[in-house]
């Protein structure tokens, strides 16, 4: 099949549209093939580490209703109000002579390829992709630690701030009050138990009546089958450590904060105990910070980013803060142990096969610029989705005008008619209620 984004081709004897093969089918074909061998020696690494088949992501049916979707909007609506020198500033943008791809699948995959990518925890598309990859890794290490019957923890740290005290300062605080209470747990752990420690952190914030309030989520590990009194020591050998390391620090650990631990049930990946998240799986409460919200008025980054939208200037001037001190720090942090098992048990798992994203419609630098602007991301994506999976008649003529009108669009780099073409189109999506 040719790929949507070329120009169709027309036969001599007939008006309707001919699909071509070019090499574009030539390469999902090969894609295909290295596809099934791939499948064939995973199959094999399963059965010689005696796991159960899984698949390694279910397709969303509500795609829509994913955080990085939405987000698109989202960075529409706050990109004028985002300085140069924060990097979210460019995220999604094409050079010229470039293209944004919006794909498709026949299993109902919808996606944006293309652009540059921030990789950004303040970004409102990247930060829930970022999240979701990496909570859907510690659901691998979670499956290990349930068929083994390992000993696990979910701790919450904390420490004491005033709204008199800035960003960086209580940023750096935490920071350093972490480094030196992880390695004096793991050094007296080992000393006294014999045990190595395998810990999984990510940093979190909310903004709230006492200014920036800074924490750490983080899944405390044994690879093996502990007693009560070893899981006690290890849980108490934390609170002492953490609260010496930020006593030195010139701050307070309260009884309520400081550092709490809850127990985590295995076979759901669920906590036990009551905690305050806005969600029971443990590894986005982990690693989810995108798609969090604070409690009791609290401001998580979902809440800076509707302030934004709204042109709240004390939102916008705490998501420059926040960007400018976080870049370069890292926010979250996987011990090389935890990691190699990670890919182990991604390793063991067989895919399901699915049909390949297939380029439906090619955005240029002005075209992506309008489409942003006009919030046509989506329409466009549900046209897309539709194309790929149901089709008909009527779907592949809609198709075929965007794709007439986007080719002609790409051409001209000048972008003197953006204004005109980018109206055009808003117009037929809308008439089409996309």
């Amino acid at each position: 099949r040719r790929r949507m984004g070329t120009a169709p081709t027309r036969s001599r004897t007939s008006k309707c549209v001919r699909p071509s093969r070019s090499v574009g089918s030539i390469h999902y074909e090969a894609v295909n093939r290295f596809r099934v061998e791939r499948s064939k020696e995973k199959a094999e690494r399963s059965e010689a580490l005696g796991n159960k088949k899984l698949a390694l992501s279910v397709i969303n049916p509500n795609w829509e209703q994913t955080a990085s979707v939405r987000g698109l909007d989202v960075l529409a609506d706050i990109r004028k109000v985002i300085s140069p020198d924060v990097k979210v500033k460019c995220c999604g943008l094409v050079k010229k002579g470039e293209r944004v791809a919006i794909q498709a699948s026949k299993d109902g995959e919808v996606g944006v390829q293309g652009g540059h990518t921030c990789k950004s925890s303040m970004c409102p598309t990247c930060a829930p992709k970022k999240d979701a990859k990496r909570a859907a890794e510690v659901e691998l290490i979670l499956n290990r630690w349930e068929r083994e019957g390992y000993w696990v923890s979910f701790g919450t740290a904390t420490l004491s701030h005033s709204i008199r005290q800035s960003i960086e300062e209580v940023g750096d605080d935490f920071k350093e009050a972490w480094r030196r209470a992880r390695l004096n747990t793991k050094n007296a752990v080992k000393k006294q138990l014999g045990l190595d420690l395998l810990i999984e952190f990510s940093f979190d914030w909310t903004i709230g009546e006492n200014g920036f309030h800074p924490h750490g989520h983080f899944l405390t590990m044994i690879e093996k089958k502990i007693t009560k009194a070893e899981a006690n020591f290890i849980e108490a050998t934390w609170k002492d450590k953490w609260k010496a390391a930020v006593v030195k620090l010139g701050r307070k650990v309260s009884k309520k904060a400081g550092m709490k631990f809850v127990e985590v049930d295995l076979s759901t990946g669920e906590f036990l105990a009551s905690y305050l998240s806005k969600t029971s799986k443990v590894s986005y409460e982990v690693v989810g910070s995108a798609t969090k919200t604070g409690n009791d008025g609290n401001l998580s980054i979902s809440g800076i980013w509707e302030g934004m939208r709204k042109g709240d200037k004390k939102c916008i001037a705490i998501f420059h803060q926040l960007s400018r001190w976080l870049k370069g720090k890292q926010v979250f942090n996987r011990c090389a142990r935890l990691n190699k098992i990670m890919k182990e048990e991604r390793g063991a798992i067989v895919e399901e096969e699915k049909a390949p994203k297939k380029d439906v419609f090619l955005l240029g630098s002005g075209a992506q610029r309008q489409v942003e602007k006009r919030k046509l991301y989506i329409p466009l994506m549900r046209l897309a989705h539709r194309l790929m999976t149901t089709g008909g008649q009527l779907v592949l003529n809609q198709a075929a005008e965007v794709v007439s009108l986007l080719t002609t669009w790409n051409k001209e780099e000048e972008g003197r008619n953006n204004e005109r073409y980018g109206e055009l189109l808003e117009r037929k999506l809308r008439a089409w209620r996309l």
